[in-house]
Parts: structure tokens; sequence; C-alpha cells
């Protein structure tokens, strides 16, 4: 293969990888209850136009996205520097999902804070 068809070959897998988004599998450690999800984090090509932010809201019990377009994505990006993004159905501040505060959230079924994630291979499209 010549220089310049590897060079177009790491530009397509860089920007694949650019817009798509991951996938973390998020389960509850209490064996009576069960609870289990797949999380995406990112944006993911299937929806370029869009641009979601994913929380999770302690008054609802549960794990929301807030999707904007692409265009827009900059000031829910402002907001959730600041913490201040809506949940879509209450209104209050959405929490934001990464790795240290999923030990913090309640389980959305049995409300204990027993919650673990762990990645799944592979990347959502």
């Amino acid at each position: 293969m010549k220089k310049p068809a590897l060079t177009a070959l790491f530009l397509c897998l860089l920007l694949g990888t650019a817009l798509a988004g991951s996938i973390w599998h998020i389960s509850c450690e209490n064996p009576a209850c069960n609870y289990k999800i797949d999380h995406y984090q990112g944006r993911g090509k299937a929806t370029p136009q869009e641009y979601k932010y994913h929380g999770y809201c302690l008054q609802c019990r549960q794990f929301c996205t807030v999707a904007v377009p692409w265009t827009d994505r900059q000031k829910l990006i402002a907001l959730g520097e600041q913490g201040k993004i809506p949940c879509p159905k209450c209104q209050k501040y959405l929490k934001e999902v990464d790795e240290d505060a999923i030990a913090t959230f309640p389980c959305p079924k049995c409300g204990q804070k027993t919650l673990k994630k762990s990645p799944v291979s592979g990347r959502f499209d």
C-alpha cells in the first residue's frame, strides 16, 4: 500500500473514532435487585446532527439524556460545566455521569447506592 492510501485509511479511522461514542454497562450489586442498563456516552455516528448530554436525576432516580442540535452544543456544554442542565421530566439539575459518580447514585430500582460501571468492548455507531 502506498503512503497516500495509508494516510487516507488512518484519517478515516480517526474520524470514525471521533464521531463514535462508548457504552458503559451499569448494574446494581444488590443481588435482590438485578438492575442493569447499557448507558451510551458520547455522540455516535448515527446522530451526528445532535449533541447529547447524559446525566442522572437524583429527584427522578433515573438516567436521562438531553439532546440539542449540534449547532447549539456549546450552550449545553457550558450548562453542563456549571451543573445546570435540567432533567427533562422534573427540571431539577442533572448530575454528570462519570466513573467516580456512579457509585454515589441510588439505584433506580432498589434505591440503594450499589451501582457499578463496567466498560463494554467496542463502540456504538
